[in-house]
């Protein structure tokens, strides 16, 4: 789906950052309160995680961390990190890597060439 070097990839996908975080409680509204914090590109929600590509991080983890303050959400994980190789592959496919690895054909010896 996409072949080029990992900086120019890691480019070609919206966000310099990926924050994933976690509340104990989810309000109803909430995902629509994180898709409009300054900087954010896409919010994806994961189960009880949710994935938000920013353009800035610091910023938008700030801003985060107000909003939940302001509606007195506890946050109960938050990680902030660069985009991720993981992250194209995501924005490519629509898939996590690890959920195309689970997927993958099992490996069969018995397909493997033997020299004799």
């Amino acid at each position: 789906m996409a072949l080029d070097a990992p900086a120019k990839l890691k480019a070609s996908i919206p966000g310099t950052n990926i924050l994933e975080v976690s509340f104990a409680r989810i309000p109803e509204g909430w995902l629509e309160v994180l898709r409009g914090l300054p900087e954010v590109e896409r919010v994806t929600p994961m189960d009880h995680v949710f994935r938000m590509a920013s353009n800035n991080g610091p910023r938008t983890t700030v801003e985060l961390v107000e909003a939940a303050r302001r509606a007195g959400i506890e946050i109960a994980s938050l990680s902030v990190q660069s985009t991720t190789l993981d992250d194209v592959f995501m924005h490519y496919t629509g898939r996590q890597l690890r959920d195309a690895l689970r997927d993958a054909p099992k490996y069969d010896p018995s397909l493997v060439y033997q020299r004799k």
